[in-house]
C-alpha cells in the first residue's frame, strides 16, 4: 500500500470514527439535555415558591424555557411571577432577544417575539409594537399580533388593518381569528372603520358578523349585500354572514326567490331554524320538483327532529298533500323517524305509512328500513312490512340487489330470496400507453449506451488505429462508475447540509408554539383524514382508535373500505356500533360504486364508506367526495399517527404565510413498538434483519433527503402513508389519478403523481405555493417483513415513478417550471430511472474485470471510496441528523442503525438497486395496481 492511499484511508476512517463517535455522544448529549430540563425547573420553584437560596446549576436559556415551561401547566401568582420576570428581564440572553427581533433572519425575530412574549412587560410589548411597524415577513407580523393581541392599541389596530391589504394567502385569515377571539378588545376601534372602502378591511367586517352576534355587524352584512354596486366577493360573504349568524334576514321573498341558487338555498337552510307549524306548511307549499326541493326536506327534518307535535302533523297532513313532489319529501323527512312510523303501522291508525314506505323504496332510501328489519322482533310488523317488499322488490333491480345484499337470511327466506354477496365490478386497466413505452424504452436505450458512446467518443482516435479496445473499456467503464457514486453521493451530501438547518429551525418552531396559539379557535384550518383500507381487518381498530384520539381543535375521520376481500368493513361496524344511512354527499370526483355510509352516534366525527375495489387513489377520491374540511389527510389504514401529529403537521402553516398545498409527515417503522388501543407504548427497532435495513433507508430518505428538498423548493412526493392537501386544490385538479375518474389512467405512485400535478397546476397558473414537508410529525406504519414483500413493494414504487415521470414529462428540464422542473424532477429522471441501469452495467464491468484480472489498485480505491466509502458516510451523516433533535432510539439501536449503515452497502444496497431493472421491464408490460402486503398486525404491549 503506497502512502497517498494509506492517507486516504486513515482519513476515511476517521471520518467514521468521527460520525460513529458524533452518533454516540448525541444520544448521551440528549440525555443530559433531558437532565438540564429537570435542574433548571427544580432552580426555579426552590428559589421562587420556596424561596430557597440555591445557584443555578444551567445557563439562562434553560431557566427561561422551564419558567415558560411551567407558566404554561400552572397558574404563579402575580408576586411570584414579578420576581421571576424581573430576573429574566435582568439575563443577558434576554437582552440578545431585544436585539434578535431585528435580525435579518425571520426564524430569529420569530424566535425573539416568543420569548419577548413571555415577559408580557411594558418594555417588551413596546418593543414588539415598534417592530411590527416596520415588519415585512407575514408570519413574524402575525407572532408579533399574537403577542399583543390583548393590549392592541388604537395605532396598533390601525397598522393591522393596514398590512391586510399587501398579504399573503393565509396572512388574513390568522389575523381575522386573532382579532375576532379578542372581540371586547377591539370593538371601541371599529366605528372609526365602519366605511372603510378597502376590500380586506370589508373582509374582515364581514368575518366579524360571520362569528359574532351584534346588530352593527348584522346591519353592516345587510348593507354590504343589499348594495348592489358592491364587490361581487363581498356580497357573497355578506350573504353567508346572514346566513350562519342571522338566518331570520333571510326569510323573505327577497332571499327565496332571489335568480342567484345559493343564495336561495341559504335561505331555505335559513327556514330551519324556525320550529313551527306554519314554516313547515311554507316549505310544504315551496315544494314545485326542482333541485331545491331536496334543500326544503332537509330544512323540514331540521325542524321536526325534535318536534313529535310537527311530525304528526307531517303525517296527517300527507293524504292531504297538493302533490307527489309535497308527498315524496314529507316521506324522505319521515324516514330518519322509521321506528315511530312503524309503531303507527302496527296501530293501523295511519293507513298513509304503508304509502310513505312505499314512497321511500321509489326513491330507493332504504338503508334505515332494511336496518329496522334486521333488528325488529315484532311478527306483525315484520309480515305488512315484507308485503310491501314483496310488491316493489320484484319490480326493481337496485331494490333487489340491496335487500339481498343486507337483509339478515331470515327475512330473506320469507321474501324467497337468495343472500348475495356484496356488489363488485371488474377493474379497469388503464388502456396501453405505447407513448409511454416508448418513452422509457428511448431513455433507458441512453443509460445503457452512455457511457460506450461516451467511451467511443474519448476515444476515437484508438478506435481508428485498430487496437484491442476491451481492456481499455472495462477500466474505463469503471472510471465512470466511480464518477457517477461521487456525482450521486454528493448530491445526498448536499440535500443534508441544507436538512441541517431546516431540521433545526422545524424543531426551534414548534418549540415556541404553545398549545394555548395551536388551539386558538379558527387559527389553524380543519383537517378530513381519509384512510383508506384493503383487507385490513388485522390493525384496523387500532388504526382508527388512534385517529380518533388525535390532539387537533377540528378534524374528521373518513374510513374508506376499498372492497376488502376480509372482514374489515364488520370489524368496523361492530367495533363502533355504527348504523348504514342513506348516502348524505355529492360525487364530485369519479369513483367506483358506492355501497354503504355508516356513521356512529357515540362519535360524530367518523364516518365509514363501504365502496367496490377502484384502488387506493379510487378510494381516497371517495373520501375527498365525502370530506368537507379545509384540508385532506390521507393516511394508510395500517399506520398510526402520534397523539400530536397533526398539529405539527398543520403548525408549520403559520410559518409562511404562502398557500400549502402539500405537506407531508415522517413514516417510522412501527416494526419493533408495542402498540396498545392505537397508542404507542414503546418505540424500538425491529428485530428482523430486513426491517432493520428499511430502517435505515427511511432515516436516510424521509429526514434528510426530504428536508433538503423541501427547502430548496423541489420536493415532489409526499408519502402516501401520511400526507395532507388542500381540499380545493385537491377537487379542481381531479383528485387523485384513477381510472374511474375524469382523467381516466391508474398509477401505481398516486401519492407522488398527486404533488407533482399539484405542483404544475400552480406555475402555471402563477399561483405561490408551498409543498413543505415536517421530520417531526411520526406517523408509523408496518414495514414488509420478508423479501418477497420488500420486493413487491419496490417494484410497485419503481413503476410508480416511471409513469409519473412520463406523464409529467413537459416539466423535465423546464425552466417554466422553476426549481421541480430543473431540480427535483431532473434528479429522479437521472439518478431514480436511469441510475439503476448505469448501475448495472457499472457492475458488470467490475465484475468482468475483476474476472480476467485488468483492474489496477488505484481504480479498485476509487471505485471503494466512491460507492461503499462515501455510501457508508452519508448513512452515518443521516443517522446523525435523524437523531439530531430526538431521543427516538436507544444508544443499543443507534449502534445496530450504525452497523447496518455499514453493512448495507455490502449487498442489500446493490439488491435493491438492480431490482429496480427488473421493475423498470415490469412497468413497461403491465400498467400494475394498488395490490396489497402480507401484514402480521401491530405488536401488541
Amino acid at each position: 500500500m503506497n502512502l497517498p492511499t494509506l492517507i486516504t484511508l486513515i482519513a476515511f476512517l476517521s471520518l467514521v470514527s468521527l460520525l460513529i463517535a458524533m452518533i454516540i455522544l448525541q444520544k448521551i448529549h440528549y440525555k443530559r439535555l433531558s437532565k438540564k430540563h429537570m435542574l433548571a425547573r427544580d432552580y426555579l420553584f426552590k428559589k421562587y415558591f420556596d424561596l430557597e437560596d440555591v445557584m443555578p446549576k444551567t445557563s439562562s436559556r434553560f431557566f427561561f424555557d422551564a419558567y415558560i415551561d411551567i407558566e404554561t401547566q400552572i397558574t404563579i401568582e402575580e408576586v411570584v411571577r414579578k420576581r421571576i420576570i424581573d430576573d429574566l428581564e435582568a439575563l443577558k440572553f434576554t437582552r440578545k432577544q431585544f436585539k434578535k427581533l431585528h435580525s435579518f433572519s425571520p426564524f430569529k425575530r420569530r424566535v425573539a417575539v416568543y420569548y419577548l412574549n413571555t415577559l408580557n412587560t411594558k418594555q417588551s410589548r413596546d418593543a414588539l409594537s415598534k417592530r411590527l411597524t416596520v415588519e415585512k415577513n407575514d408570519s413574524v407580523r402575525f407572532y408579533i399580533i399574537y403577542a399583543i393581541k390583548e393590549h392592541i392599541t388604537p395605532s396598533d389596530f390601525e397598522f393591522i388593518l393596514h398590512t391586510l391589504n399587501a398579504s399573503k394567502a393565509s396572512y388574513p385569515h390568522w389575523i381575522y381569528a386573532i382579532l375576532k377571539n379578542r372581540f371586547e378588545v377591539i370593538k371601541p376601534y371599529l366605528n372609526d372603520y365602519i366605511h372603510d372602502s378597502r376590500k380586506k378591511v370589508k373582509q374582515f367586517f364581514l368575518y366579524l358578523s360571520n362569528h359574532i352576534y351584534n346588530d352593527q355587524l348584522k346591519q353592516y352584512a345587510i348593507d354590504r349585500f343589499m348594495d348592489l354596486n358592491e364587490d361581487k366577493d363581498i356580497r357573497k360573504e355578506a350573504i353567508h354572514a346572514l346566513s350562519n349568524m342571522y338566518p331570520e334576514e333571510l326569510i323573505n321573498d327577497t332571499y327565496l326567490l332571489h335568480s342567484d341558487e345559493a343564495i336561495r338555498k341559504m335561505a331555505i337552510r335559513a327556514c330551519s331554524t324556525v320550529v313551527n307549524k306554519e314554516m313547515t306548511q311554507n316549505l310544504l307549499n315551496q315544494m314545485d320538483g326542482s333541485m331545491m326541493d331536496m334543500e326544503r326536506a332537509n330544512a323540514l327534518s331540521r325542524i321536526v327532529f325534535d318536534s313529535k307535535k310537527l311530525l304528526i302533523y307531517l303525517l296527517e297532513y300527507y293524504p292531504l298533500a297538493a302533490n307527489d313532489h309535497q308527498k315524496m319529501a314529507i316521506s324522505r323527512v319521515l324516514s330518519h323517524h322509521l321506528d315511530y312510523l312503524t309503531l303507527k303501522l302496527k296501530s293501523h291508525e295511519y293507513p298513509q305509512v304503508k304509502l310513505i314506505i312505499q314512497d321511500l323504496l321509489k326513491m330507493h332510501i332504504t338503508e334505515d328500513l332494511i336496518d329496522f328489519i334486521n333488528m325488529n322482533k315484532d311478527k306483525e310488523v315484520e309480515n305488512d312490512l315484507i308485503k310491501i317488499i314483496k310488491t316493489f322488490a320484484t319490480q326493481d333491480k337496485y331494490l333487489l340487489d340491496e335487500f339481498s345484499v343486507y337483509l339478515n337470511q331470515t327475512v330473506l327466506n320469507k321474501l324467497g330470496l337468495i343472500k348475495k354477496p356484496l356488489p363488485t365490478s371488474i377493474r379497469e386497466k388503464t388502456p396501453f400507453e405505447l407513448n409511454k413505452v416508448v418513452w422509457i424504452s428511448f431513455w433507458i436505450s441512453i443509460a445503457v449506451t452512455l457511457f460506450p458512446i461516451l467511451f467511443l467518443i474519448l476515444n476515437f482516435r484508438l478506435v481508428l488505429s485498430g487496437e484491442p479496445l476491451l481492456e481499455i473499456f472495462m477500466v474505463n467503464m469503471n472510471r465512470y462508475l466511480s464518477y457517477y457514486f461521487i456525482v450521486i453521493n454528493t448530491i445526498y451530501l448536499i440535500l443534508m447540509l441544507f436538512s441541517i438547518k431546516g431540521s433545526v429551525e422545524r424543531m426551534a418552531m414548534w418549540r415556541i408554539k404553545k398549545q394555548t396559539l395551536l388551539f386558538e379557535h379558527d387559527l389553524l384550518p380543519s383537517i378530513s383524514i381519509i384512510a383508506p383500507a384493503y383487507n385490513e381487518e388485522k390493525s384496523i381498530i387500532e388504526s382508527i382508535t388512534s385517529l380518533l384520539n388525535l390532539k387537533y381543535p377540528k378534524y374528521e375521520v373518513i374510513v374508506v373500505n376499498d372492497g376488502s376481500k376480509d372482514d374489515t368493513i364488520g370489524t368496523l361496524v361492530r367495533h363502533f356500533e355504527m348504523e348504514r344511512k342513506h348516502p348524505f354527499f355529492q360525487m364530485k370526483l369519479r369513483t367506483k360504486p358506492l355501497r354503504s355510509v355508516y356513521v356512529c352516534k357515540q362519535i360524530p366525527n367518523l364516518i365509514v364508506i363501504d365502496k367496490q375495489n377502484g384502488g387506493k387513489a379510487d378510494a381516497l377520491n371517495m373520501g375527498i367526495n365525502a370530506a368537507k374540511n379545509d384540508y385532506i389527510c390521507g393516511i394508510d389504514a395500517d399506520s398510526l399517527l402520534e397523539e400530536d401529529a397533526l398539529l405539527k403537521l398543520m403548525s408549520i402553516t403559520l410559518d409562511d404565510a404562502t398557500n400549502h398545498i402539500a405537506i407531508g409527515g415522517n413514516i417510522v417503522p412501527v416494526n419493533g413498538c408495542n402498540v396498545d388501543k392505537g397508542k404507542i407504548e414503546k418505540s424500538g427497532l425491529g428485530k428482523n434483519p430486513i426491517v432493520r435495513f428499511q430502517t435505515l433507508e427511511y432515516l436516510r430518505a424521509f429526514t434528510t433527503g426530504r428536508i433538503g428538498w423541501s427547502k430548496l423548493n423541489s420536493l415532489l412526493i409526499i408519502s402516501g402513508a401520511f400526507g395532507l392537501f388542500n381540499r380545493r386544490s385537491l377537487i379542481d385538479t381531479g383528485g387523485y389519478l384513477t381510472i374511474s375518474g375524469d382523467l381516466k389512467k391508474d398509477t401505481v405512485g398516486e401519492d407522488m403523481e398527486l404533488v407533482v400535478r399539484l405542483t404544475h397546476k400552480a406555475i402555471q397558473n402563477k399561483q405561490p405555493y408551498r409543498v413543505a414537508y415536517v421530520h417531526n410529525a411520526n406517523c408509523y406504519t408496518e414495514l414488509p417483513s420478508d423479501m418477497r414483500s420488500l420486493l413487491k413493494q419496490r417494484n410497485r414504487w419503481q413503476r410508480g415513478l416511471l409513469d409519473i415521470l412520463s406523464y409529467h414529462r413537459q416539466m423535465l428540464f423546464n425552466p417554466k417550471y422553476r426549481q421541480p422542473g430543473l431540480l427535483g424532477f431532473p434528479y429522479f429522471f437521472i439518478f431514480e430511472m436511469m441510475g439503476p441501469f448505469i448501475e448495472m452495467l457499472g457492475y458488470i464491468a467490475l465484475f468482468a474485470s475483476l474476472f480476467i484480472g485488468i483492474l489496477n489498485f488505484e481504480l479498485v480505491v476509487l471505485l471503494f471510496y466512491a460507492s461503499i466509502g462515501y455510501g457508508i458516510l452519508i448513512s452515518l451523516f443521516s443517522l446523525w441528523i435523524s437523531e439530531r433533535q430526538s431521543g427516538f432510539y436507544r444508544i443499543w439501536d443507534a449502534i445496530i442503525l450504525i452497523i447496518l449503515a455499514i453493512a448495507e452497502n455490502f449487498g442489500y444496497r446493490q439488491i435493491m438497486s438492480l431490482h429496480r431493472v427488473r421493475a423498470t421491464f415490469a412497468a413497461l408490460r403491465e400498467n400494475g395496481s394498488w395490490g396489497s402486503l402480507s401484514r402480521t398486525g401491530f405488536q401488541k404491549k
